[in-house]
């Protein structure tokens, strides 16, 4: 088992499931978050089943691109409004992975991502597509 330690949040990755264990309040509000946008926005997020202070998701295959190429791939509304809060889901390795063929948020427990899901789901699928199609590409 691999752990991983964030500022609010411990994940510990299994072969098979990924346990987000919330070390503060604002961990346990990002598993609120992730579990509750697991829920309205599966075709972004990994599946999340929140239990309070712990997230449980499978463990994905993580994209592992450097930032600058993964940031180029959001469209330019979302890069002008979020800029600044969003930069976090993108810089870290493992805030993203492939669930069913398809690029999605492992670490969802953010406010600026709810927005997104919400006001651009078009633009934020669009984005994540081009971040697919770089993976593939580099990794062919």
């Amino acid at each position: 088992m691999q752990v991983f330690e964030g500022r609010d949040r411990i994940a510990y990755v299994s072969e098979t499931n990924t346990y987000k264990v919330a070390k503060s309040d604002s961990g346990l509000e990002a598993n609120r978050i992730e579990a509750r946008l697991a829920s309205q926005f599966g075709e972004f997020v990994v599946p999340t089943v929140g239990y309070g202070r712990v997230n449980v998701q499978p463990t994905v295959p993580i994209v592992e691109l450097e930032f600058r190429p993964l940031w180029m791939c959001i469209p330019v509304p979302i890069q002008a409004r979020f800029a600044g809060s969003l930069a976090h889901s993108f810089e870290q390795p493992g805030n993203l992975g492939i669930h069913e063929e398809r690029i999605k948020f492992t670490d969802a427990g953010s406010c600026a991502l709810e927005n997104i899901m919400s006001m651009y789901p078009e633009s934020l699928a669009e984005g994540l597509r081009a971040i697919g199609e770089l993976h593939r590409a580099q990794n062919a």
